[in-house]
């Protein structure tokens, strides 16, 4: 819908508005303020093709004076120019019609009043249709009304129709179709009355009739076809062939004028008599051209016509099962039936965080394993350097804290306990990992507090009990001693009775450990610089410490290394300068002093039965309240889980940090990529066509699904290797597949076959009819047993499979064509088949049973129309679109399921495979002839828009506004503005309080931001950036700039980068 002004009393094509296009217009209380009726009407009648309507509300009561009271007082009211428009500037009515009857409309054609009662009556609706103009005198045509047979109701319709066209002028007669000769129907408009009968004209023809029926679509010059039952739905499926049959016929014979009219009630003669008539004095003898629909259809006595509209649910089912999903917001507990775990999308951006399903969850247990429902996660710095990409690996979390659910049968964990432990990838609903990789919970030990032990306490427990094995008196040098480890080492160190010094990164984090952990302020240093170092040797008198636990790099490790004692024992518990293989200074080992490494992940994954009983131990000391929770616990919910990274990636959190999880946390999950439905092991499945491209492409994606049973059926069974081909590779997966030769046209052999498959089949509780044999040629030049030969696996089989199979099955998928929508040329009698399957669809629907009928396209790689290049480039040029396998895998998903009730009669017909005439505008190519016809007039309204306006409303396509910036400082200035937006949701300020003058570092960017902001550049600017240009002094403003220098998606003027 496109919005654009129109000053009404001026030229509108001087505004810009094209001369006869609309088919409607609506206007209401505008006309009568302007200057001149006449005019205005004129300017409107312009616009409006022949024929189109206009929808006209006005005040027509111009006797109230309350009307001129209210509303004369505003400027606009009253502009007439006119003399007899002296009282009011309102019309009456029969005002209007004169008006309209002189300025190019055929007068008010309907009028609704708000109120019966002309005194309370104010205003009313008109409709009026915009005449043709200087439409020509028509000659009547001569009509022949032509039966099939010279007794039943076509008897009585023709001769009450014969008396009804001679009251109109019309000069008919009443004729057998047998009884005509091609010159007979020349010049001649034919009323066929032969599909009124009981038996469908266009089924089981004779070769006489046959004869008949081509003379009369080759020769005749207008034709109207009635058929008796059909209409949406269907009462009588044979009633539709017509309207595949005469789609064809008007593509090969452009100059037949050929109508159908379906008639829900094809037993009334007086009404069957009117609903023509109307039809032919509208189409036959008005001299509209204005009329352009050529199928018909009476439902509770309307005329409808059809049209195609966009089944926007299909597209959306099918785009989100094959397409790369979005996360998308929802309660983290919304489907108990899911199992979630967290991870990243793009390694180096927090807020890509989101939760996918964990498929590990469905495999069964090991022996040793156990899982528990995780009630609280800590957070440790190893998830921030996986998050960000500086760590291989996307589990997330390390440690947590919950109940058990399941046990293996070696474990002596048993549903019901509590427990905490360490495994990879703990932020999820359910964990798992071997039993030893856990320990019970002590009664005075929360969830919360759990979760903050495994990590820090068993590294602090084995660096000094294990490792360094700290005496009483010992002097222990602890490195980041206000962090989690740090203050574990404390509270391991105090309960030996060593003597701590540490270093702490801030004042804060200083005050923490005198007054929590009773450390004297001479003990504690800075970790920001060296001066530790000359702290240490002036309080221990130039011995050094007897124990050193480091987490620093660099010079400050080498810093720590030199403060060691003789005998001394140094732990490394960072990972930066082991990864870089750093090298050490070999003097100190002269001193009899040790060097050792521990990584308490490895530890746990490889020495499960040391890591457990330094677990326990540790459990042993929380009950025995030798050791206390770290200070302070920070704890956020799931709904806040970036926050609570940004947090930690600061650097500026104390003690721990812990995640935990509530049912109501409001996180972003990934839409479920996993099948909501298995097909039924114990049921069979019929696919009729099974052997073929297409059958065996379904086939094999039913097992993938779970089918275990197929029956496929075929004319001649498994003669061609690529049936038996497909016949073993399912059978080596322990499918049942029976694949007999079977004429699905004959009931007797259907119900044979079947009748088989039942002794040794379980149930059949679905079916997929995809029979068809192509015989192709244009009609004047068709055999009968050509056109009945392409009919029958259409007809007679989608039939027979109805009739036989059960009526209770879970779904019934007839496989049409769009060549029964379009009418493609030369197939005449496919398109008859293809049209009676849509019609069978909705006969099974409004009888209440499942079925839906797919009229397909060009599907790639599998089918016909793949396996034969030349009708696929031929299909291509005719305006068909391709549809990939796996989306027609998606379709099929969709109408499979069991859960599925029966669908609405508008959902069981779905057309695909069709370019819509915005892409092939879009392409330059010219539109097909069927795209011009009324049955696709809605879908030129659809417009190619890319994604969902929920996601554009949040999203920024930069690439889009950098290939549009037109000199690099409007590149500069996009970028400038994003990365600002950035900062500001990465570091949780406001926007407007960053100054693009400033250089990063003032708003507290490090390297670890820094490595996070180089990746969303990189992603969405197409420009590679190092850290050392974001952390240094430049300014907000001039790496705006050199990212435009670097942006792969800046192209100027010239072409150039």
């Amino acid at each position: 819908m496109n919005f654009k002004t129109l000053n009404v009393e001026n030229d509108p094509v001087a505004q810009g508005f094209e001369i006869g296009k609309y088919d409607l217009v609506v206007a209401a209380n505008v006309f009568h303020a302007t200057q001149s009726l006449d005019v205005t009407l004129k300017h409107v009648r312009k616009l409006m093709k022949p024929g189109a309507q206009l929808l006209l509300y006005e005040i027509t009561n111009n006797t109230l004076m309350q009307t001129g009271f209210g509303f004369g007082l505003l400027p606009g009211w009253w502009l007439s120019e006119e003399n007899y428009r002296q009282w009011s500037p309102l019309l009456s009515v029969p005002d209007w019609s004169e008006h309209m009857k002189r300025t190019g409309f055929t007068g008010v054609d309907l009028s609704f009043t708000d109120y019966h009662d002309p005194k309370n009556h104010v205003s009313s609706l008109m409709v009026a249709t915009a005449s043709t103009g200087d439409a020509k005198p028509q000659t009547r045509p001569e009509v022949i009304l032509v039966t099939s047979s010279s007794s039943g109701i076509s008897d009585s319709v023709s001769a009450n129709l014969d008396r009804t066209l001679s009251r109109l002028g019309v000069e008919s007669r009443i004729c057998s179709l047998l009884d005509l000769q091609a010159d007979d129907f020349a010049h001649k408009v034919c009323i066929f009355l032969g599909d009124l009968q009981a038996h469908p004209f266009l089924l089981d023809m004779a070769p006489e009739q046959f004869d008949g029926l081509k003379k009369m679509v080759t020769s005749a010059s207008g034709l109207l076809w009635l058929a008796a039952g059909g209409g949406p739905s269907c009462k009588t499926p044979t009633a539709e062939l017509v309207t595949g049959f005469s789609r064809t016929v008007r593509a090969e014979n452009p100059k037949l004028k050929f109508v159908t009219l379906s008639l829900e009630n094809g037993r009334d003669v007086e009404s069957i008599s009117k609903y023509t008539t109307q039809l032919f004095d509208a189409i036959f003898l008005s001299g509209d051209e204005s009329v352009v629909d050529n199928q018909f259809a009476v439902v509770d006595g309307t005329i409808h016509i059809p049209r195609l509209v966009e089944a926007t649910y299909m597209d959306k089912a099918i785009n989100a099962k094959t397409n790369k999903p979005r996360p998308v917001e929802a309660e983290f507990g919304s489907d108990p039936s899911r199992a979630l775990k967290m991870v990243v999308g793009s390694p180096g951006l927090l807020d890509t965080l989101h939760f996918i399903d964990d498929l590990l969850y469905e495999q069964p247990l090991a022996d040793d394993q156990v899982e528990f429902k995780v009630m609280a996660s800590g957070l440790n710095f190893l998830d921030i350097m996986v998050s960000l990409g500086q760590v291989i690996g996307n589990q997330i979390g390390i440690e947590a804290s919950g109940i058990v659910t399941r046990a293996g049968k070696d474990s002596p964990l048993k549903p019901g306990d509590r427990v905490a432990g360490m495994l990879r990838g703990s932020v999820k609903t359910y964990a798992r990992t071997p039993y030893k990789a856990l320990a019970k919970l002590p009664d005075n030990l929360s969830f919360i507090n759990a979760a903050t032990l495994p990590v820090v306490f068993v590294t602090a427990y084995c660096v000094l009990y294990d490792i360094a094995n700290v005496q009483p008196g010992e002097t222990v040098l602890i490195h980041a001693a206000a962090g989690g480890v740090g203050q574990a080492c404390i509270q391991l160190a105090h309960l030996r009775g060593a003597e701590v010094y540490a270093t702490v990164g801030s004042l804060d984090k200083c005050e923490l450990l005198e007054k929590g952990y009773g450390i004297p302020r001479d003990h504690i240093f800075s970790s920001r610089d060296l001066t530790f170092a000359q702290g240490i040797k002036r309080m221990t008198k130039g011995r050094g410490v007897d124990v050193v636990v480091n987490a620093l790099s660099g010079a400050a490790l080498r810093a720590s290394w030199d403060v060691i004692a003789p005998f001394g024992r140094f732990v490394e518990i960072g990972k930066v300068d082991i990864y870089s293989s750093a090298r050490l200074n070999m003097e100190k080992f002269k001193n009899n002093v040790r060097f050792e490494f521990l990584d308490v992940s490895y530890f746990g994954e490889n020495h499960e039965d040391s890591f457990n009983r330094v677990l326990r131990a540790i459990m042993q000391l929380v009950a025995a309240g030798k050791i206390s929770e770290l200070r302070p616990v920070t704890t956020y919910p799931l709904s806040r889980v970036e926050e609570a990274f940004r947090y930690m990636q600061s650097g500026a959190h104390s003690g721990k940090i812990v995640i935990e999880p509530h049912d109501d946390d409001k996180v972003m999950i990934m839409p479920s990529q996993k099948p909501t439905y298995h097909f039924d092991p114990n049921a069979s499945y019929v696919i009729s066509g099974g052997l073929g491209g297409l059958g065996r492409s379904m086939a094999s994606w039913m097992v993938r699904r779970g089918a275990k049973n197929l029956i496929l059926l075929s004319r001649f069974g498994p003669v061609r290797e690529s049936g038996q081909k497909l016949i073993a590779e399912l059978e080596s997966q322990g499918v049942r597949v029976v694949a007999p030769p079977c004429d699905v046209t004959s009931r007797q052999t259907l119900e044979r076959v079947l009748e088989d498959c039942q002794n040794n089949m379980p149930p059949v509780k679905g079916c997929i009819q995809g029979s068809m044999v192509l015989k192709d040629a244009v009609f004047a030049n068709m055999t009968l047993e050509d056109y009945d030969t392409a009919v029958r696996p259409k007809v007679h089989a989608s039939w027979n499979l109805h009739e036989v199979l059960p009526k209770d099955m879970d779904f019934f998928i007839l496989l049409s064509s769009g060549s029964g929508i379009v009418g493609k040329g030369g197939q005449a009698n496919y398109c008859v088949g293809n049209a009676y399957q849509d019609a069978l669809a909705r006969y099974r629907v409004s009888h209440g049973l499942k079925a839906t009928v797919l009229d397909l396209g060009i599907i790639l790689s599998v089918g016909y129309a793949a396996e034969k290049i030349d009708v696929m480039g031929h299909l291509r040029a005719q305006g068909y679109a391709a549809l990939r396998e796996e989306e027609y895998h998606a379709l099929l998903d969709e109408i499979c399921n069991p859960a599925n009730s029966v669908a609405p009669l508008i959902r069981s017909q779905i057309s695909l495979g069709f370019e819509i005439p915005e892409t092939l505008r879009s392409k330059g190519i010219e539109f097909p002839g069927w795209m011009h016809e009324p049955l696709f007039k809605h879908i030129h309204q659809i417009r190619t828009i890319g994604g969902n306006t929920e996601e554009s409303k949040d999203s920024v396509n930069y690439s889009m506004l950098l290939a549009g910036a037109e000199t690099l400082e409007a590149a500069e200035n996009v970028i400038t503005k994003a990365i600002i937006q950035k900062l500001s949701r990465a570091l949780g300020i406001d926007a407007a309080t960053i100054d693009s003058s400033q250089p990063l570092h003032a708003y507290g960017v490090d390297s670890l931001v820094a490595v996070e902001l180089r990746t969303w550049l990189s992603k969405e600017m197409g420009a590679e950036v190092a850290v050392f240009d974001m952390v240094g002094d430049s300014t907000i403003r001039s790496l705006g700039t050199f990212v435009a220098s670097r942006s792969t998606l800046v192209r100027l003027n010239n072409g150039g980068n």
